[in-house]
């Protein structure tokens, strides 16, 4: 016999770069500058320090790169 709840199998079907949101009973994307690396997240990340996710529904940060000034 399965423990599962129709909430937990929802929750877990949520994919990397969105979080369960509790209250909704629904999947969202993390925001521009969150991530969430993992299927099932109930919360994202906020990206840190040197890192940033310029686009909604990231599953990771991208380190930032000095610009040339000259450009």
């Amino acid at each position: 016999a399965s423990n599962c709840t129709s909430v937990d199998v929802k929750q877990a079907s949520c994919n990397p770069g969105q979080y369960y949101q509790v209250s909704t009973h629904l999947c969202q994307d993390c925001l521009k500058g969150w991530y969430s690396a993992q299927a099932g997240q109930t919360t994202c990340t906020q990206c840190a320090a040197g890192t940033f996710s310029d686009a909604v529904g990231m599953s990771s940060c991208t380190k930032c790169v000095r610009c040339d000034k000259s450009l």
